[in-house]
């Protein structure tokens, strides 16, 4: 529990960090929109953490409790427990979260397909069991479905959420 509250304030420090902008913020474009810092800029420092914008787009959090990386778009390869990327994960609203620190790592990812909850569900479950997870609950109530997974000390829960016309769908990983 300590360690998944110390990676959630992490994650909630960088995206919080990372709207901040600092000083690269304070440049403005001929619009009057505030420039985006260049790739590998430094984008805020304070309270013993420092935020960086990364070559691929991302932005990371580096503190002395560990560190947390944050990109969006829909998710591709390397998921975590060895899953495959959703086919049909839409690019927009997409995110994802990866954090490590002294107690473990952990990781959520986030995005939207149009499939049914119970298409996302099944699918990870066929890919749970070919990457040698092991399923310890499968649920389905309504418009939400989720299934909860482990492979050595590894904890990953899939949950899928209907909501009007899509799906909104996490996968959260944890390992000590």
């Amino acid at each position: 529990m300590k360690f998944q509250l110390r990676m959630t304030a992490i994650a909630a420090t960088a995206i919080l960090l990372a709207g901040c902008g600092g000083a690269a913020s304070n440049t403005t474009t001929n619009a009057g929109a505030p420039a985006a810092p260049a790739n590998g800029t430094v984008v805020a420092e304070g309270g013993g953490a420092t935020v960086t914008k990364g070559a691929d787009g991302s932005t990371t959090v580096t503190s002395n409790m560990g560190s947390a990386q944050i990109t969006t778009g829909a998710p591709t390869g390397d998921m975590p427990g060895g899953l495959p990327a959703y086919p049909n994960a839409q690019a927009g609203g997409g995110i994802n979260v990866t954090g490590q620190g002294a107690g473990g790592s952990g990781r959520v990812v986030s995005f939207t397909t149009s499939d049914q909850p119970s298409q996302v569900i099944d699918f990870y479950a066929n890919a749970a069991n070919q990457a040698g997870l092991t399923t310890r609950s499968r649920t389905a109530m309504g418009p939400n479905a989720s299934l909860a997974l482990t492979k050595g000390d590894e904890g990953i829960v899939v949950t899928a959420t209907g909501i009007g016309g899509s799906t909104q769908v996490q996968i959260a990983a944890g390992s000590r």
